[in-house]
């Protein structure tokens, strides 16, 4: 007895034998063709009355079906119609017989009829001649003068300038005030004279020395040495003068007589040696006119030639 099986209609559910290597016949009742649905080319179809059948449950470890293959896309580019070049060609290889003539008539392996030589010749003379001689058509520069002989400029004056004439030693008028005595040297630019009163300590106006004990700076002399020189023409005793100029003025005596201190031109009394100017020429001290303008100019040109400018 022949082997069967079982089968379900997809469509309407009518359960059906079938036997074995018969394929897959049509439902017996819907006459449903039940071929598998990979090898079905039409839609199921759906028949009144009938309940429409769930899609199958997949069971576990049955591998799941292929896609269906795209089909394949060729790659290559899309083929145009070959144009002729036909004409090109022809151009092309008479060019290169011409160029190939003329490299073997200038090497010497071909002769050229004379219509052809006669050009190829005057042509090579004009690149010759153009290469070894100038173009002649550019205009000529006139021919330049010679310039006359320049004469050579002077050299300076290599002579110093004449020395500037030494301004006076100025000689105020002292005979208003009466003198004063030394009694004692402070430093190289302070004394101290016998007042009214009290002892007056009076500095030198628009001179600087250096302090005694200092080193020597800006070219002048130690202090201590400075100190010694006053001391010699102002020894203990000596009369001297108290010039104030433009500075004066009775409150700048009233300040001197109650501080006791006092800023003047100092002259000596039996030669009028003025003694703010002998300390610059002489090189103890410096020339300092910022609060004293006015014997500016003669203590400055004495500044200078101390220092032998």
């Amino acid at each position: 007895m022949a082997a069967k099986s079982l089968r379900t209609c997809p469509a309407c559910g009518h359960m059906y034998e079938v036997p074995a290597g018969a394929g897959h016949p049509p439902c017996p009742k819907c006459r449903r063709a039940n071929a598998p649905r990979e090898q079905q080319t039409e839609p199921p179809q759906v028949y009144p009355g009938a309940a429409p059948r769930p899609a199958p449950t997949p069971v576990a470890g049955t591998p799941r079906p292929a896609a269906p293959a795209k089909p394949a896309v060729s790659q290559r580019p899309i083929s145009t119609p070959k144009k002729s070049h036909f004409v090109r060609n022809v151009f092309g290889v008479l060019i290169g017989l011409v160029v190939a003539a003329v490299g073997l008539h200038f090497a010497g392996l071909l002769n050229l009829p004379k219509e052809v030589q006669e050009p190829i010749d005057n042509l090579k003379r004009k690149v010759e001649t153009a290469v070894r001689q100038p173009k002649s058509d550019a205009p000529k520069e006139p021919d330049k003068q010679p310039e006359p002989p320049q004469e050579k400029p002077k050299p300076p004056d290599t002579q110093p300038p004449p020395p500037k004439p030494a301004p006076p030693d100025p000689m105020p008028d002292l005979s208003k005030d009466a003198p004063f005595e030394v009694v004692k040297v402070e430093d190289g630019a302070t004394i101290i004279v016998k007042g009214e009163t009290k002892n007056i300590t009076v500095h030198f106006l628009g001179v600087g020395v250096a302090k005694p004990g200092d080193p020597p700076v800006h070219g002048l002399r130690e202090g201590t040495e400075t100190r010694e020189w006053l001391k010699s023409q102002l020894p203990k005793g000596t009369r001297v003068h108290l010039y104030y100029g433009i500075l004066d003025s009775p409150k700048w005596r009233a300040e001197r007589d109650a501080f006791g201190s006092d800023r003047a031109w100092v002259f000596r009394e039996k030669d009028g040696l003025f003694l703010n100017l002998e300390l610059v020429k002489q090189g103890y001290a410096k020339a300092e006119t910022r609060d004293a303008k006015e014997f500016e100019e003669v203590l400055q040109y004495w500044h200078e030639k101390a220092r032998g400018r």
